[in-house]
């Protein structure tokens, strides 16, 4: 065993948009921030290994030479913003078509093959977990053991709990990326499935992109992700952004009583808001500190609260509202 340290994960649906069966280079999408996440495990120094199962093989919807085509361009996409795989590995199987194999995840074979292959040190790790499921991880019994030592409830959490008010987050736990999250623990293995765009990338792409000056008039509807663990809806959008660059957030509505989160490239923390925008409206006044994407989270205080909101980005700072919430809760 070596002492190699590394970040184990998925490819469709966590670094690529996955629309099903994903085989053509021409349709590899990345998800906003996930090059910027991969580059900082380099940075880092952590090896990072995709692991996947590719079922489409088994069922003949493709071949092997479509996922190598695949991987080649996601290597493109990722060259290009400076980041970088250093190794990938893949089932082909499907247990109905093909039966039942050793590789296909939460199998551990893939895993046990890349130790070898790259020295991986296995006695530490970081189990991740997306919004909507729990992975498996191939942490030996010790590994488990020591990581339930570390915190209340066994392994941190790469998911998302939006803080509400009067609410104190967990020590330790909470939405950060992949590598914020191995960055500040010292965490020696990342499990498949940690979600690389923090609240709803890794399981559904942005509703869209928004600019300043621009206004979006939207509506939290049931088909929309349900954030599990507060039963509320959530919808985000992304903005391209300017280091320097001094914007105002609003999210307005007569039905929700809104809640606004923001996260992006060298936020501290992720910054949220309920009622400063007056009437349980949201605002939320930022000095981007990077260029680069920012996600825009739209979600509500109250479970499964859907209708209608207005989203806006406006150039400069705008003051809070005093004007308290008055609407029953």
């Amino acid at each position: 065993m070596g002492d190699a340290r590394a970040a184990f994960l998925d490819r469709d649906g966590t670094i690529l948009v996955d629309p099903g069966y994903l085989h053509e280079p021409g349709r590899a999408r990345l998800f906003p921030g996930a090059a910027e996440a991969i580059r900082r495990l380099n940075e880092a120094g952590f090896l990072v290994v995709t692991v996947s199962n590719q079922s489409g093989i088994a069922r003949g919807m493709f071949d092997e030479a479509a996922y190598a085509a695949v991987q080649r361009r996601l290597a493109e996409l990722l060259a290009a913003r400076g980041a970088h795989l250093d190794a990938s590995y893949f089932c082909p199987h499907y247990p109905e078509v093909s039966g039942p194999c050793e590789c296909r995840k939460p199998g551990l074979k893939l895993f046990r093959e890349a130790q070898t292959a790259l020295g991986i040190d296995f006695t530490r790790f970081l189990r991740g977990r997306p919004l909507e499921r729990r992975r498996a991880c191939p942490g030996a019994r010790r590994a488990r053991r020591a990581g339930r030592d570390r915190t209340r409830r066994g392994t941190p959490r790469a998911s998302v709990r939006a803080r509400r008010p009067g609410r104190a987050r967990p020590r330790g736990r909470g939405r950060a990326d992949c590598a914020r999250v191995m960055r500040r623990r010292d965490l020696l293995l990342v499990m498949t499935g940690c979600a690389l765009t923090p609240v709803l990338g890794a399981q559904r792409p942005p509703a869209g992109t928004i600019a300043v000056g621009q206004t979006i008039q939207s509506q939290l509807k049931k088909s929309d992700l349900l954030l599990p663990r507060d039963s509320t809806y959530a919808k985000e959008w992304v903005i391209d952004a300017t280091e320097g660059q001094v914007v105002t957030i609003d999210l307005a509505s007569d039905s929700l009583d809104a809640y606004l989160i923001v996260y992006g490239p060298g936020l501290p923390r992720d910054l949220q808001d309920d009622d400063s925008g007056g009437n349980c409206n949201a605002r939320l006044t930022l000095r981007f500190p990077r260029s680069g994407a920012y996600h825009i989270a739209v979600t509500s205080t109250e479970k499964r609260q859907a209708g209608p909101f207005t989203l806006s980005v406006a150039s400069g700072a705008r003051p809070k509202s005093l004007s308290r919430c008055r609407r029953n809760r």
